[in-house]
């Protein structure tokens, strides 16, 4: 599988198939669904049980620093 650089700007050149990327639609407002698809990867919406993203039956959750705050008992 090759390896895909999601911070690069630069354009791959070479044609490939699209990796699909099937994000759960609680992201939409996300900016970064539509990142992926500038990168060219092939994207889906969909309700995930788990995860944010996934790719390859790999999930992934996003988080933000909000997400990892400490709230004392």
């Amino acid at each position: 599988m090759p390896f895909h650089n999601i911070f690069s700007t630069k354009k791959e050149t070479k044609k490939e198939s699209k990796i699909k990327i099937i994000i759960d639609n609680r992201e939409k407002q996300s900016l970064v669904a539509s990142q992926l698809a500038n990168l060219g990867f092939q994207i889906q919406f969909e309700q995930l049980k788990v995860g944010d993203y996934l790719v390859n039956n790999v999930a992934v959750e996003r988080k933000t620093i909000n997400d990892l705050k400490y709230i004392a008992p």
